[in-house]
């Protein structure tokens, strides 16, 4: 109610229907439902996004924003960087308390990272109840979507499930490599602390792939074809500590705008023309 202004906005609110309406099966109450459904197109993507994190899970608000840019959900500004964009709607969601936030520090940096009240991730869940699926250390398996858009492994599970074509997001995927054929139009996989050496050959096929994830793992060289991903904008190698190389046409990844390089020891030179991409970070 902060950001309305004119009494007319408030009547609005007063006389919604919303407020007519019973606890859904859900238990969403209307108040919560009320703030989903105030919020501009653009937002609702961008909450909604959240519900693959599990309850209590602490959300780095750079990943985050990481996220929306490779789904699309932030919408472009002319002269402005899709991560400014991607701050300001972060800080948008905190000040309507749908993100609870707090500052961390790590390796030398700081940032934000983000947390959701139960009651508003129900909400988001509830939003994305056909669409996202978390698995969970319980002994009571979570209910499976039919055609789930968005899988967290969370439990570090095999996902075996149906028609996996329509997946676009995948997260701590480090046994199941089978499902990566499987994934026509996967935009964000995690594989980060994966048990593998070598990136499975299936990779070079994920022509919509814009996040890739393969940190921590012992990966020890990136095969040349990891460059045919010519949608890939995020990049994250940190803790490869066997990684000796980097392909050579690298710097011909056009849309790569981060590389994130953070103690791989074994590393030996990076190729020419690295400079080209937006944003090299190696801390």
């Amino acid at each position: 109610m902060h950001c309305k202004n004119e009494e007319n906005e408030w009547q609005a609110v007063l006389e919604n229907e919303t407020w007519k309406l019973q606890h859904t099966e859900n238990k969403i109450i209307p108040e919560l439902w009320l703030s989903y459904v105030d919020l501009p197109t653009h937002l609702k993507k961008c909450f909604a996004f959240c519900a693959i994190f599990p309850k209590d899970h602490k959300i780095e608000e750079e990943k985050l924003i990481q996220f929306w840019m490779a789904h699309g959900f932030i919408p472009s500004q002319k002269g402005n960087d899709m991560e400014d964009e991607g701050r300001e709607i972060f800080t948008e969601l905190t000040r309507r308390s749908l993100l609870q936030y707090r500052y961390y520090r790590r390796a030398s940096t700081i940032g934000r990272v983000c947390k959701m009240h139960d009651l508003i991730h129900d909400l988001a869940h509830f939003v994305m109840e056909n669409e996202c699926f978390t698995s969970m250390k319980s002994s009571v398996p979570n209910k499976i979507p039919i055609r789930p858009r968005h899988l967290n492994l969370y439990a570090d599970i095999n996902y075996n499930q149906g028609d996996c074509s329509i997946i676009h997001s995948v997260l701590h995927c480090r046994r199941d490599y089978s499902l990566l054929s499987k994934l026509k139009l996967v935009r964000v996989l995690d594989l980060s602390h994966a048990y593998i050496d070598e990136l499975p050959a299936s990779i070079e096929h994920l022509h919509h792939l814009r996040y890739l994830d393969i940190s921590d793992t012992d990966i020890r060289k990136l095969p040349e074809s990891i460059c045919m991903l010519v949608n890939l904008q995020m990049l994250n190698l940190n803790g490869c500590e066997r990684l000796s190389e980097l392909p050579k046409s690298i710097r011909y990844m056009k849309s790569l705008r981060h590389l994130l390089f953070y103690y791989c020891p074994q590393f030996k030179t990076f190729p020419a023309g690295l400079s080209r991409l937006c944003d090299f970070e190696k801390r």
